[in-house]
């Protein structure tokens, strides 16, 4: 990528980071070395690659090759990103909330981190992806949208969207209709997919189902070199940090509802007359009801 030191630039690397922990062991000393670089931003921008090999006990060579798996030259471009990462609230007052906390922590920690993932989730969106997703969408004769478990309302929330603005929409739940409705599909027809780990049985069989069928996959998940980023056509990465005492889902749901949102902005806005003559139909519809 082209090296512009921006804070943007930075939080981009970061949340790419941030993505690749779940594919590695816990014990592994890349996960150690990512870990790490997450917690310590500014410490590492002012740490020679020998120290910080040191430190870790890990290879110089290691450091380089995670420094090139989001791509960076090295450990010197990294450390110039990380240079123009201001602190973060979060970072003042903990990202983790805690049996201690009294309410306005937690509710200053929730807040902050939620805006940590927005920022995050902005500087990661690839528009050249989001560019491919939304003339698929654009084209599609149907759009099944798809997402077991926490990431239900999230494909509910997507075909109200396109149903209402007159595309030929569906959306599932189980994973049984959600395969059998994916064997429908066809060239020229969209399968839209969540998942936050990118590792949901059901979500992939449903990707691979709808692919063998000719249909475009395009997945909104947070989780880098999974089984879904694999398959899917399109990918649509948001940025959140996993929070233990509320749950992943947080606010995963969030800032993969606002790149959902940026989808579908962009789909309907150069449609205008159609999609009002829809959405007018659609809510007189509702009003008899």
């Amino acid at each position: 990528m082209p090296l512009e030191r921006t804070e943007s630039d930075a939080r981009r690397v970061l949340s790419e980071l941030r993505g690749l922990l779940p594919s590695l062991d816990e014990g592994d000393k890349q996960a150690r070395l990512i870990a790490y670089l997450l917690a310590h931003p500014a410490q590492v921008s002012r740490t020679s690659i020998t120290d910080l090999a040191s430190e870790l006990a890990v290879s110089e060579s290691s450091i380089v090759k995670t420094c090139k798996k989001v791509g960076l030259g090295g450990f010197k471009d990294l450390k110039a990103l990380l240079a123009r990462t201001p602190p973060s609230r979060a970072e003042a007052i903990g990202d983790e909330i805690d049996a201690a906390d009294g309410h306005e922590t937690v509710v200053a920690k929730l807040f902050t981190n939620a805006v940590e993932d927005l920022r995050d989730t902005h500087a990661a969106l690839d528009l050249a992806a989001l560019g491919r997703a939304v003339a698929s969408v654009a084209a599609a004769g149907r759009i099944g949208c798809y997402g077991v478990g926490g990431s239900g309302p999230l494909a509910l929330d997507a075909h109200h969207k396109f149903m209402l603005t007159g595309f030929r929409s569906v959306a599932y739940t189980d994973s049984h209709l959600a395969a059998m409705s994916a064997s429908m599909l066809g060239p020229g027809d969209v399968a839209l997919v969540f998942s936050y780990s990118g590792e949901t049985r059901a979500i992939n069989g449903v990707v691979r189902v709808a692919r063998a069928q000719g249909a475009t996959a395009i997945a909104i998940t947070c989780h880098r070199h999974t089984t879904l980023t694999s398959l899917a056509d399109v990918v649509l990465y948001a940025s959140a940090r996993e929070q233990p005492m509320t749950g992943e889902n947080s606010t995963v749901r969030l800032v993969q509802k606002l790149v959902l949102d940026c989808l579908f902005a962009c789909v309907i806005k150069d449609d205008q007359a159609r999609v009002q003559e829809a959405f007018q139909r659609s809510t007189s519809a509702i009003r008899e009801v």
